[in-house]
């Protein structure tokens, strides 16, 4: 559950049909009547994802018999110090995590897993944060919540706490922690107002398709497509590279495009970012002056992606094109101007693409993410269980601090921003603000209703997973 920047809950609707398989009572290819799944390949050995019954497969989780063996576990896989179970900060994650766990299998059906008891471990960390991890081995997530010290010293509730907990619970429970569910759950389409629920919102193929290509491209040059940034790195792992070049012959220059991108302030209420007015004319002469100077400097950005790290080379090459290619050996700060510069440009024409295309703004391009879905449910179950908190909004509002009033403004007038990094599937938070009131609000005036909108397809994961915090 991410919180410092952002941050998460929960899903599965009221009175509308939903992706979730929630229902005991519903037949229709779902959990059979007393909450089990006679699906043969149901705890046959191998871990299958979405099966008919709507039952999380037992295969897929890694239990634990005691918190200590979960802790080791946890580290093995993300180094971490762990906070020992005699500490009172201990005691009470174990004890809310207790509550949250029992809510959770009171409104999900889960089959053999309901039995098992979630595995508790504490971080030695000051952020507001939890999380939840893959084992490693295909489709596998360990039956455990990592939280850090930090989410129990902030002056949450313990609903509030709850709400958090849930969102972790959702996430392993469903499986997102496995890239493959990650992928296949990622939905987009174009917004309407009133806002849509994510979850039952069909995709747009349009909008799949600009998401997309947009989200790739961000994911390397950041989130910037406005002109007046020119080919100046910031942001994405381009940016990162960027940020490690300061010495030898142009180090000067660098600093002067370094000195121009550091006026631009994060807008946090929209996730995007707020440029200065000079901001075109700075760029353009920092990137002059460096432009006059690369050529004294021959190393190439191949030469230079293996100096910094042995990773550099392999993440960046398969994501160039064939006309990009042939960047790779040309000097390192001509290459990487050249490369941001053109994959800027390709931002700013997805944008105008799918305006053309669809005659909806940018800022109208939705997706239904893991994260959204994760929120979803924490959401519905606190409002069913009397929480006093709608899932994240509690928490999302701390962390929004002084630009509360605006956020609560913009939620009343219908003006909620999305999110302007579409890069990170929580969203933005003001956002996510709303959305789980709209979710709680939903859970608490009509019974939900399961349907499916899409029969299961049931599916063998293949891909080893990196274990690494989902938030």
């Amino acid at each position: 559950m991410r919180f410092l920047p952002a941050f998460v809950v929960a899903c599965a609707l009221s009175g509308c049909a939903v992706t979730d398989d929630d229902d005991p009572s519903s037949t229709n290819g779902k959990a059979d009547g007393d909450g089990t799944c006679a699906d043969p390949l149901y705890g046959d050995g191998t871990c299958q994802i979405d099966l008919p019954c709507g039952i999380p497969d037992i295969d897929c989780f890694v239990t634990f018999a005691t918190d200590a063996e979960a802790a080791a576990w946890s580290i093995a896989r993300y180094p971490a110090s762990t906070v020992g179970e005699t500490d009172p900060v201990f005691s009470k994650a174990r004890t809310l995590l207790d509550r949250a766990w029992e809510m959770f299998r009171t409104d999900v059906p889960l089959g053999k897993l309901a039995e098992q008891r979630l595995a508790a471990v504490v971080i030695e960390d000051p952020d507001l944060n939890a999380y939840a991890m893959a084992d490693g081995a295909p489709g596998k997530a360990g039956f455990v919540v990592q939280m850090n010290r930090g989410l129990f010293t902030h002056s949450m509730t313990d609903d509030e706490i709850i709400g958090v907990l849930l969102h972790e619970i959702a996430h392993i429970v469903k499986l997102h922690v496995v890239t493959e569910v990650k992928e296949r759950t990622r939905r987009y389409y174009i917004a309407s107002s009133p806002e849509q629920i994510g979850a039952t919102t069909p995709e747009v193929e349009r909008a799949k398709h600009a998401g997309t290509a947009w989200r790739e491209a961000a994911g390397l040059i950041g989130i910037i497509s406005d002109p007046a940034l020119d080919a100046a790195p910031f942001d994405g792992n381009l940016g990162a590279l960027w940020s490690n070049y300061g010495a030898g012959t142009c180090s000067m220059a660098v600093w002067s495009v370094h000195a121009a991108t550091d006026s631009i302030t994060n807008d946090r209420l929209s996730g995007g970012y707020t440029l200065p007015s000079d901001l075109s004319a700075r760029i353009g002469s920092a990137l002059a002056a460096v432009r006059t100077c690369s050529g004294s400097d021959p190393k190439t950005l191949r030469a230079k992606l293996a100096e910094l790290h042995p990773d550099w080379p392999a993440y960046l090459t398969p994501l160039l094109a064939a006309d990009e290619l042939a960047l790779l050996d040309r000097p390192y700060l001509e290459a990487t101007l050249a490369l941001t510069a053109k994959r800027r440009a390709e931002l700013r024409a997805i944008e105008i693409g799918f305006t053309s295309a669809t005659g909806a703004p940018w800022s109208a391009l939705r997706y239904f993410s893991t994260e959204e879905e994760a929120d979803d449910y924490a959401a519905r179950i606190a409002a069913r269980h009397h929480l006093a908190t709608d899932g994240s909004a509690g928490p999302s509002l701390v962390v929004l601090a002084e630009q509360r009033p605006a956020c609560e403004a913009a939620i009343a007038a219908g003006t909620t921003p999305y999110g302007a990094r579409l890069t990170d599937e929580h969203h933005g938070d003001c956002w996510r603000v709303m959305h789980a009131r709209q979710i709680a609000s939903a859970a608490a005036t009509a019974p939900a209703s399961t349907a499916r909108t899409t029969p299961p397809t049931p599916w063998t994961p293949t891909r080893i997973e990196r274990p690494r915090p989902v938030y």
